[in-house]
């Protein structure tokens, strides 16, 4: 692995969400021995603490590179992950994983969803109760080099949605499909237009101000803060974010959050309130004046398909 870890959460609009595969977010991480895990550098939703697990809205694939630790979930029980292990997260199920502290580990993971991944699901493809699985040794670099090129895309591309990563995701599902179950060391038995995001941003205040915006959204973040870490005036970024995206750095904000409260409440079952929360609405209120401006229907009413909305 190299030294180039970290994370990048993607713009996720309802064009993106009608394809049939698309990544949520990847991200790479080193993790010392005697290192606290997780980190807190993710949005809310992404958090979580070894007490209490966490659900995810989507389906993610975590590949450790190097090093061991335990995996655990509803369906699996507690497991070993050692290098070369794969695990196939699917949503709405409960988990939780961290590395062993003597070793630390190296970890790879991409979170994604689609409608494709439900089919396969519904046709018994890769079942819950086979979900980790083990590289074999010839395939790891190859594997390696799929999440590393996924992370370039997502970082380099981030504003306007790269979906040549389409292909790539298809080939980790691949290499997960076709490695050997992994359950021996058990604990427990137990196309979107290129002008989708605004224009193919060059400019490298604005690129900054989406990817805070994108990667921070979950917090109460404003204009101010936005343009103190990148660093410039809010003057300055106001006048480029308008010239560049047609639109003010509030307005992408919100658009942010607006979209991202969509998914969840479309694809999970989430209390409303909860949702506003995490994806940084000041409170269900806040949420739903949104809702009502854009679309002209609360939450409640968009989650419930008796509107006629199409985001």
């Amino acid at each position: 692995m190299s030294d180039d870890t970290g994370h990048v959460y993607l713009p996720i609009s309802g064009e993106v969400m009608r394809l049939p595969l698309y990544v949520i977010g990847v991200g790479a991480e080193q993790v010392k021995s005697n290192t606290i895990y997780p980190t807190k550098s993710h949005p809310l939703l992404y958090q979580f603490l070894w007490k209490t697990g966490r659900v995810l809205p989507e389906y993610q694939l975590l590949y450790i590179q190097k090093g061991k630790g335990v995996f655990e979930s509803k369906y699996t029980g507690r497991i070993q992950l050692n290098r070369g292990s794969m695990v196939m997260i699917y949503p709405d199920l409960w988990h939780r994983y961290r590395p062993d502290k003597q070793t630390g580990w190296n970890e790879f993971w991409v979170s994604i969803n689609g409608g494709l991944l439900h089919d396969l699901q519904a046709e018994g493809v890769s079942l819950p109760e086979a979900c980790h699985k083990l590289i074999s040794s010839s395939y790891m670099n190859e594997v390696e080099s799929i999440y590393n090129e996924i992370r370039y895309l997502a970082i380099k591309y981030q504003h306007q949605y790269p979906i040549n990563m389409l292909p790539l995701i298809m080939r980790l599902i691949g290499h997960m499909l076709e490695a050997k179950d992994d359950n021996s060391d058990r604990v427990n038995h137990a196309k979107v237009p290129e002008n989708e995001w605004g224009c193919n941003v060059k400019d490298p205040i604005v690129q900054g101000a989406v990817k805070v915006i994108w990667n921070h959204s979950h917090r109460q973040i404003n204009v101010a803060q936005i343009a103190e870490y990148l660093p410039v005036t809010r003057r300055t970024l106001e006048r480029k974010f308008r010239e560049v995206m047609g639109r003010t750095v509030l307005e992408e904000l919100t658009r942010c959050r607006f979209l991202r409260a969509s998914r969840f409440l479309k694809e999970t079952h989430m209390p409303v309130k909860q949702i506003a929360l995490i994806t940084g609405f000041s409170g269900l209120g806040h949420m739903d004046r949104v809702f009502m401006r854009i679309i002209g229907q609360s939450p409640t009413i968009y989650r419930s398909g008796e509107g006629n909305a199409d985001i």
